[in-house]
């Protein structure tokens, strides 16, 4: 056997790990969750859209002023409890993991309930909310932007929703994501053209200059103004772009199956389980 084809079987037997794991996921989670018809008739676009495109964005879902409010409260909690605080190796990103716990106001916020509606019916199981993560991201020389670089969250469908504090352009680290990058096609040549292992989720730009079109056409790029919410499939390959100057606040949703919730009980490190307030 040449090593050509040694090569291309075994990335061919990851991308079959990669299907069966992706069943049983679907399998395992799948739920007789039903919505009210009225709730499913308001989502319909929505859901429509996101099975489209991988994601879909509400424009001014949160207003001007309360957004600003938000950021304060980040400010003032980053300020005062730096030891609670997750922050990557180039002093860029900072994270509260479990925002909920820090101030009524993010607690209070009716996005949460509503977007869990949309997720569950999207991807046709219970989710519940594990936590709210929020972040300010700041320009280093160097810097990954959020997230760390591209990478996807899950090989099997996973449901975030991320809120926009503050405007945000091509300068200070949009939210990115690959089109189609969670098809068969894809994946297929991930794991047989790249030589990626299951179940590695995380890429390099070379790889994603190998399954992206020459002028990056299936990348999108999503900017928006504070309050704009951006509903997304996470098994696709994203990032938050590398901010070139100033900063990004923004707040992400954390959904899992709820028969799955207690898996990630200890995934985050210096996840806030306490009040604060």
């Amino acid at each position: 056997m040449n090593n050509r084809l040694k090569s291309f079987l075994e990335g061919f037997n990851n991308f079959i790990k990669f299907k069966r794991y992706n069943y049983f996921e679907k399998k395992n989670n799948f739920s007789n969750f039903l919505s009210k018809k009225k709730n499913s008739e308001n989502y319909k676009q929505i859901i429509k859209d996101l099975k489209r495109n991988g994601y879909y964005v509400i424009k001014n879902y949160l207003s001007v002023d309360k957004c600003k409010e938000i950021r304060l409260i980040i400010d003032n909690f980053i300020e005062m409890y730096p030891k609670n605080i997750w922050v990557d190796e180039n002093k860029s990103d900072h994270r509260i993991m479990g925002a909920e716990n820090i101030s009524k106001v993010i607690e209070s916020l009716d996005l949460n309930l509503f977007t869990k509606e949309i997720g569950s019916q999207y991807l046709s199981q219970e989710l519940e909310l594990f936590m709210i993560m929020a972040n300010k991201t700041i320009f280093k020389n160097d810097n990954l932007g959020s997230g760390g670089g591209w990478h996807k969250d899950s090989h099997s469908n996973q449901f975030k929703s991320i809120l926009y504090l503050n405007d945000v352009n091509e300068e200070n680290g949009p939210f990115e994501i690959i089109k189609n990058s969670n098809k068969d096609v894809t994946n297929l040549k991930l794991f047989t053209k790249l030589k990626k292992k299951f179940p590695d989720t995380r890429y390099s730009s070379d790889d994603i200059n190998n399954i992206t079109d020459t002028n990056k056409t299936n990348i999108i790029k999503i900017t928006g103004e504070a309050g704009n919410l951006l509903l997304v499939n996470t098994s696709l390959i994203h990032r938050g772009s590398p901010l070139k100057s100033g900063c990004r606040y923004a707040m992400t949703n954390y959904f899992y199956s709820k028969n799955k919730l207690q898996n990630y009980k200890n995934h985050f490190p210096k996840r806030i389980i306490e009040k604060f307030y």
